[in-house]
């Protein structure tokens, strides 16, 4: 944003309301507002904003929280928003809502290639429970070295080289193991016991091809929600 002369603030529930950190100058009026869906956005009252400002939204998860999301676009009186998954374009569209797809992006100064060793056969970052152990597992019949890494309790089910982080793993760690890995299987949700029956969990696209690709892992994939739209089956994933 440096060279579009603009700044982007990080704005938490614990700093308070936008309007009082403004109106109190902890920070200046800002040239456009974007809102990232989260716990946080429950109640979101507090982002009402009286200033004549851009407000843009981010939609994430449109299958779970569709409408809630058009609720928040309305109490916050938002101008626009970016949609992670194509397919929901209209249905946004058709309760009134202005919006354009945007799918995952990621920042390619980390996400590169750290390691010419590649000496994890299948690897795989993100939350572990039974049904992701129980798949991690079914891998070591024609892989040696399989490792899965994320939060999770898994304990019962720990048959497999894994290794479990009591917390979310930081985007530097997350590129350094996909730097050692020479495959990268992504699961969309569709067979996993995910604990909804929302469209969205059953084929949808996760940042997993983004980072393990741009670190120069193989991604082994389900069909996805605009794979086409991104990349070329058979040669980019």
């Amino acid at each position: 944003m440096d060279k579009y002369g603009l700044t982007v603030d990080h704005l938490y529930p614990k700093d308070g309301p936008l309007i009082k950190q403004i109106t109190q100058k902890k920070i200046r009026v800002p040239d456009a507002v974007i809102f990232m869906e989260g716990l946080l956005f429950q109640n979101p009252d507090w982002l009402k904003l009286p200033f004549n400002i851009p407000k843009i939204w981010w939609f994430l998860d449109a299958d779970i929280l569709f409408e809630q999301q058009v609720e928040w676009y309305k109490v916050t009186n938002a101008n626009y928003a970016l949609v992670k998954n194509k397919r929901d374009l209209v249905r946004f569209k058709e309760r009134g809502i202005k919006c354009e797809w945007s799918p995952y992006r990621i920042d390619s100064s980390v996400f590169k290639i750290h390691s010419s060793r590649r000496d994890i056969d299948i690897g795989f970052v993100g939350y572990i429970n039974k049904t992701r152990a129980n798949w991690l597992e079914s891998f070591t019949k024609v892989a040696k070295n399989v490792h899965g890494y994320g939060d999770g309790n898994i304990k019962p089910y720990k048959t497999f080289n894994c290794n479990i982080y009591p917390e979310k793993i930081h985007h530097d760690e997350i590129a350094k193991i996909y730097s050692r890995t020479k495959i990268c299987p992504h699961r969309t949700g569709r067979y996993e016991d995910s604990g909804t029956t929302a469209i969205g969990i059953q084929g949808d696209i996760t940042w997993r091809p983004f980072e393990a690709m741009a670190c120069g892992a193989m991604v082994l994939t389900e069909p996805f929600d605009s794979l086409d739209d991104l990349w070329v089956r058979g040669k980019e994933i």
